[in-house]
């Protein structure tokens, strides 16, 4: 199950704030690490993660996603940081079911694809952003190191920008070393920090089920699939709710055994390509 980064701070009865939209009236509690646990060095963990601007956003983990996101746009995190996995536990009260705790860097990038031929990936995010093919901007945060760590390892880099080829690769190599070298000197003065969580999402609300099924949807309107046949394939793997959704938008109000029209398979294949 994936990682999703959150923003470290607590409800004053012990919630993550991150999840907030997303538990419903169940806990969302942070998994303790077992007793003698120790955050170990720092490795760059979940290194360029794609995430959709829109859960990013309402996981309030970084500035840089505010506002809507655009057509063909997408969101990539980072964390260069000493970390611990708490075990895994499941209960029916809390949605997390892991916690990863630790300490270090968390860098931010949204990126817009301005050549459609061309699909965003985070290696070559820099390249892209020098050949003119993508735009994109970029935030760092600290986690757990204090106020003054930010400037120690950016050196003369900004934390907010707009994103450049030379800043990029700068981030993934030079800011990171320097980062290992704090904490090798500081670590026992750091604290953990809940960083990243495994949830158990009731389904509808979970926005990566939900992002899975539209894009299932889109395949099979672009496959001129009908609404039956698209939730006969699904089965128990997508949200029958969301591909419905999907369809109406997209194709109208058809019967369920028509295919969809010729200008909703355009707009799916358009839709995809971004």
């Amino acid at each position: 199950m994936l990682f999703i980064p959150i923003n470290p701070l607590l409800t004053t009865d012990g919630d993550l704030v991150s999840l907030a939209a997303l538990r419903g009236t169940l806990r969302a509690q942070p998994l303790p690490l077992d007793e003698g646990t120790t955050v170990q060095n720092v490795v760059v963990s979940l290194g360029g993660q794609e995430i959709s601007v829109s859960l990013a956003a309402s996981l309030g983990v970084g500035s840089v996603f505010t506002g809507s996101g655009k057509l063909h746009e997408n969101a990539f995190w980072l964390d260069a940081v000493a970390f611990a996995d708490s075990p895994t536990r499941t209960t029916n009260e809390n949605i997390v079911k892991k916690t990863r705790w630790g300490y270090g860097l968390r860098m931010m990038f949204r990126a817009q694809q301005l050549d459609a031929s061309v699909k965003l990936s985070f290696p070559l995010l820099g390249a892209h952003v020098d050949l003119g093919l993508a735009s994109a901007s970029y935030e760092v945060q600290t986690i757990g190191l204090g106020a003054q760590a930010l400037a120690s390892v950016l050196g003369s880099l900004s934390q907010f920008g707009t994103l450049r080829g030379d800043t990029f690769h700068d981030l993934n190599t030079t800011v990171i070393n320097d980062l290992t070298q704090l904490i090798a000197q500081h670590g026992t003065e750091f604290h953990p920090r809940p960083l990243a969580v495994q949830v158990k999402i009731p389904l509808e609300l979970d926005p990566i089920v939900k992002a899975r099924s539209e894009v299932f949807a889109m395949r099979r309107i672009r496959e001129a699939a009908s609404l039956k046949d698209a939730l006969a394939r699904a089965g128990a793997a997508h949200n029958a709710d969301a591909i419905r959704a999907v369809y109406r938008k997209i194709a109208g109000d058809l019967p369920e055994t028509q295919p969809p029209p010729k200008s909703a398979r355009e707009t799916a294949k358009e839709w995809l390509a971004g």
